[in-house]
């Protein structure tokens, strides 16, 4: 979960690269996504996207459910599933935990998170948005937001801050804005 909340992919996650506490080995073809991308795959060798950015964490899960499985002489089936949704809620809450400290604001409603997390990184796929800068600057963004109160909205505050990720990537603000306003859009509903 804290992987996918700093942009790091493994590359390998078949069930030999895992130990039974969790820890993977072998971290030959890892890397860690900068410009946002769902289908990054830092293992060049990975045609298929198996292990891509967004299916890490269902590899990580199937690879839990294996462990399940060899089990499955010794533990009845309900222990094994109550072992998976064990692990389903230990995922999303270290997620949740992770992003709470990144957008510096605590979201209550998981479905209300999920769409918050999600609509912040459709904006930074569609834009190529660094990921690490741009989660840098959501504490500086949250702090805006309170300490202006109302003399600038939230959306407005929302594109000043990725005006400032375009850059410091180096790319112009205004052009990135002229030629695609549905990204303007898309920040500005984030905010």
């Amino acid at each position: 979960a804290k992987w996918q909340c700093v942009g790091f992919v493994h590359g390998v996650l078949n069930t030999d690269n895992m130990s039974v506490l969790g820890m993977t080995l072998d971290y030959g073809p890892y890397g860690f996504m900068e410009a946002f991308d769902y289908d990054y795959v830092s293992n060049a060798s990975d045609d298929t996207g198996m292990y891509s950015y967004a299916k890490q964490p269902s590899a990580v899960r199937w690879n839990v459910e294996r462990l399940c499985d060899a089990f499955a002489r010794v533990a009845p089936r309900g222990a094994r599933a109550e072992a998976l949704r064990a692990y389903d809620e230990a995922f999303e809450e270290t997620t949740y935990a992770a992003y709470t400290a990144k957008f510096g604001v605590r979201v209550h409603d998981a479905t209300s998170y999920g769409d918050v997390v999600a609509r912040f990184h459709r904006a930074l796929q569609r834009g190529r948005f660094d990921f690490t800068r741009s989660h840098r600057l959501l504490g500086a963004f949250a702090t805006c937001v309170s300490a202006r109160g109302e003399a600038m909205t939230a959306p407005a505050l929302c594109v000043e801050m990725f005006a400032q990720i375009s850059g410091e990537q180096g790319r112009d603000w205004a052009s990135v804005a002229a030629a695609d306003p549905a990204l303007v859009a898309m920040i500005e509903d984030f905010g």
